[in-house]
């Protein structure tokens, strides 16, 4: 019966696909009327922070598709330079300016990877950037599926990601494959969501938090 258990998750998968409109709709359904908690003095301060190949990870309370993602913490994007960010959303791979993306969160920290040098982290943002084109990734396909498509010499549009795999994809690049921050069975297939960099306080440092969000984070390992 081995045969049915490898088929089962991305059968799932491809359940999840074509419901695509749906999902598209869903993760762009908020609560009307509702303030940001985030200020514009917060946004100064991370960015004054802010260093190429560092995460951000946030959450906009309202929204309906926290209820479909694991955790607390709903959405990751990567810093590529002191102004920008670049993100997975339903629209594709896209870059934001730190204000905009930031002023309409509720919660966000900003990691910094234990586990890479500064000239990794460079590497890391730089692949972000390459990326920006790439779709939506509706399939929640490994990323060693989207490492094939690069190697074959496939189109930016060919590619696709969903939002926590986009950082986690460029530190592959930048570490190689044997990165010590690895992916989680979710959904019947090895992913890595949002929370996921958050709870990790061996592999991520704290930079900046929000002041809503600093009661939502993991204490530090002794």
């Amino acid at each position: 019966m081995s045969w049915i258990s490898d088929r089962l998750p991305r059968a799932r998968l491809r359940l999840l696909n074509a419901l695509k409109p749906m999902t598209e709709l869903i993760g762009n359904i908020h609560m009307p009327f509702s303030i940001k908690e985030i200020t514009g003095e917060e946004a100064l301060a991370a960015q004054a922070l802010m260093t190429p190949g560092m995460t951000f990870v946030v959450r906009t309370d309202g929204q309906l598709d926290n209820i479909a993602i694991p955790g607390f913490w709903a959405h990751a994007a990567t810093v590529t330079d002191s102004d920008h960010i670049v993100e997975a959303t339903g629209i594709g791979v896209h870059a934001s300016n730190i204000f905009d993306f930031l002023l309409r969160r509720d919660y966000a920290v900003l990691l910094k990877p234990k586990f890479a040098t500064p000239d990794q982290m460079k590497v890391a943002a730089q692949y972000v950037v390459d990326q920006i084109g790439a779709k939506y990734d509706y399939d929640f396909l490994a990323v060693q599926d989207t490492e094939a498509e690069i190697a074959a010499g496939g189109a930016v549009s060919q590619r696709a990601f969903y939002c926590s795999k986009l950082p986690w994809a460029a530190y592959r690049k930048a570490c190689g494959p044997n990165v010590p921050f690895t992916t989680r069975l979710t959904l019947g297939v090895q992913t890595v969501v949002p929370t996921d960099y958050v709870l990790a306080v061996d592999k991520w440092e704290v930079v900046w938090a929000s002041s809503g969000a600093k009661p939502h984070l993991p204490s530090p390992k002794g």
